[in-house]
């Protein structure tokens, strides 16, 4: 919710229609611990997505941040910004 407060999100979400995304993803999530997070990119604080999607074994990462979207690919998880997504699987 603290993200989608942010002024760049906030003309995007009512805070409302957000609640209501969180409490559909909360019912539909896993919890995945993550130990220690090793350097994996060129913005430290974007280490912790690609350790949640090492340990999680996911298949594809959905972002907008460059840092993310320029390694293409981490281990078997494909990294694709939105628009990439819809393309190849909406």
């Amino acid at each position: 919710m603290a993200v989608a407060s942010r002024p760049k999100f906030a003309r995007y979400f009512a805070p409302e229609a957000c609640e209501r995304l969180l409490a559909f993803l909360r019912a539909r999530s896993e919890d995945y611990p993550l130990g220690d997070i090793p350097a994996r990119c060129r913005d430290p604080k974007d280490d912790y997505l690609l350790e949640l999607a090492r340990v999680a074994d996911a298949d594809i990462l959905v972002t907008g941040d460059k840092d993310l979207t320029d390694l293409h690919q981490f281990g078997h998880c494909q990294i694709l910004t939105l628009a990439e997504f819809k393309q190849m699987y909406l």
